[in-house]
């Protein structure tokens, strides 16, 4: 789903650009104050909760608010849209982040936040870019004199090694660079806008959001792309002179400033990528064979971002590994995390697929987990496979022989516990012999 997020003074024409991006995307354009004029018209029990703070000249509390909101979702879903335009709602950071986990439990997300200004100054603003008309006090012995206009500020985008995400980005409501300063006489030019660069984890893709087109992507650590450029500086009247106009009194505006909408998706680089169901170990493994530290608990989902190690090979030799969030069944239909992740799969050189020998039926549940990937990109079954069966301390060497019977017979499989790191050794020459593989192609 398509989740926006709109701020808006009045005069900002709010409501306009809800109506236009309402039409354009197929959204739900949720106003809180109608959302809630609305339930407590209805009697619902949030409305009437909502009624006796308002009666008494208190705020609505935010967890009613987006209880009301969570029951927005399930509408959007039912109608058919593509996601919602929330108006109103939220104001602060903290309210922005309640949101968020509200829609992380539905499936969904905030894709993007929105914020409208009232531009009252555009004609200074287009003064302050454009060239000088300029002549010195005696045209004879000078002649034009003005000096041009300075470029607008980029809008720069520049790989950092050293981020694996883009939480750093998610709240951020615009980005502005600094308009050009104007020329000034005796043919100085303006001083340039200052660019604003936007630091970002390798392998992010950018975006136009409206046609979904792949502006560029980053790969190398400080790679720099100007993703929208500033507006071009005027000229000053000494341009304009002719042997018929040798003391011109105009001079050329520069260029307005680009405005447009834009999106950023991060799709992690790493050559081995971990697939399997919630807690089927893949952070504990994660955190042994490497110095990451992911959060690793005993309920699923504990994993809700890319987690990335580094894992020492022999002969000082390693390779990245990539914890990806827990799939289940559904996943590539929007279920749990939906295909929130399974992009990160996609620049994996080899999957790790990952099942508990707990599991009732191994063979059956490696099959969902191909299905899965399958259904959002069947490319993913041409990657390099193997199957890890972990928490392996938990059987005996009987149970052992008799489940590898059971197993699939199409891919590579290995029994290993990350707890007393049985064949731990034996996986990572597994997973280094299979990424030097010769390419066939």
């Amino acid at each position: 789903m398509i989740n926006l997020i709109l701020f808006g003074p009045p005069g900002s024409g709010k409501g306009t650009q809800a109506e236009r991006l309402k039409e354009h995307f197929n959204l739900l354009h949720i106003s809180t104050g109608d959302l809630l004029r609305a339930e407590i018209a209805n009697g619902t029990q949030l409305g009437l909760e909502a009624k006796k703070f308002m009666d008494t000249g208190n705020l609505v509390p935010d967890a009613v608010v987006i209880g009301m909101l969570g029951g927005a979702v399930e509408e959007a879903k039912t109608k058919g849209k593509q996601g919602i335009i929330f108006d109103g709602f939220p104001r602060t950071t903290a309210q922005a982040e309640a949101l968020d986990n509200m829609l992380m439990e539905k499936g969904t997300s905030v894709s993007c936040v929105l914020s409208l200004v009232v531009d009252e100054e555009e004609l200074t603003q287009r003064i302050l870019k454009r060239g000088l008309t300029s002549g010195r006090s005696d045209d004879n012995k000078g002649g034009p004199d003005g000096g041009d206009g300075g470029r607008g500020g980029h809008v720069i985008l520049r790989g950092n090694a050293q981020l694996w995400t883009l939480l750093h980005l998610k709240y951020r409501k615009h980005v502005i660079a600094e308009n050009g300063h104007y020329g000034t006489e005796r043919l100085r030019s303006g001083s340039e806008g200052e660019d604003v660069i936007l630091e970002v984890p390798l392998g992010t893709v950018a975006k136009d959001f409206e046609t979904g087109e792949v502006d560029f992507e980053i790969v190398e650590d400080g790679q720099e792309v100007i993703w929208v450029p500033g507006g071009r500086g005027g000229l000053g009247n000494n341009h304009f002179k002719s042997p018929t106009n040798q003391s011109p009194r105009h001079a050329q505006p520069g260029e307005p400033g680009i405005e447009a909408w834009k999106l950023l998706e991060l799709k992690v680089l790493a050559d081995v990528g971990l697939v399997g169901f919630p807690n089927a170990g893949k952070s504990t493994l994660l955190s042994v064979l490497s110095a990451a530290k992911p959060e690793i608990a005993d309920y699923p989902f504990t994993t809700l971002v890319p987690n990335l190690g580094i894992v020492a090979y022999r002969d000082h030799k390693s390779f990245i590994m990539a914890d990806i969030p827990g799939i289940i069944e559904g996943a590539s239909d929007g279920k749990g995390l939906g295909i929130r992740f399974l992009k990160h799969i996609e620049r994996n050189s080899l999957l790790l697929f990952m099942v508990s020998c707990e599991d009732k039926d191994i063979k059956t549940t490696y099959k969902i987990l191909l299905d899965e990937l399958k259904k959002f990109n069947k490319e993913l079954l041409s990657k390099q496979r193997i199957l890890a069966i972990t928490k392996a301390d938990l059987i005996d060497d009987e149970l052992e022989k008799m489940l590898k019977k059971e197993l699939p017979k199409s891919v590579q499989t290995v029994f290993i516990s990350s707890h007393t790191k049985k064949n731990l050794d034996k996986l990572k020459d597994m997973i280094w012999t299979e990424l030097n593989k010769p390419d066939l192609d």
